[in-house]
């Protein structure tokens, strides 16, 4: 059984100033919780040592949580070299090259729709290409 939990990016990391402690702690105890509810024995997920890096961050919240519990655990992310040979554009990239938007510091810009639309099809095809390989 796969069990699908969709958060905010920002709960993965210690890093920026985006990653709130307390709501760190709360989605750690939520995660224990359904670990052992469900009886868990692996935790993947879209993240990588490269996005913990980025982030100037030093503890990998999800990657903590299976240390605790002694359960494996997997980044599922591309890497960095992996995604540039495969030509594939990371967000602050999208909105560097595409959008010339240079000042992207994990928080999501005020676009316009415009805008959006086109960071919306060029994250759907990087999406597709990592798909593809």
């Amino acid at each position: 059984m796969i069990y699908l939990i969709g958060i905010n990016h920002n709960l993965q990391h210690n890093g920026n100033d985006c990653a709130d402690l307390f709501l760190r702690n709360k989605f750690s105890v939520f995660l224990k919780n359904k670990i052992k509810e469900y009886d868990i024995a692996l935790l993947a997920e879209e993240f990588n040592e490269d996005c913990l890096k980025n982030s100037k961050g030093s503890v990998a919240t999800i990657k903590n949580v299976a240390e605790e519990l002694k359960i494996e655990h997997r980044f599922c992310e591309l890497s960095e070299n992996e995604r540039k040979a495969r030509k594939i554009l990371s967000s602050s990239e999208i909105y560097s090259e595409k959008l010339n938007i240079h000042s992207y510091s994990g928080l999501k810009p005020n676009l316009n729709k415009e805008q959006q639309e086109l960071f919306d099809r060029e994250t759907e095809k990087s999406f597709l290409q990592r798909e593809t390989e």
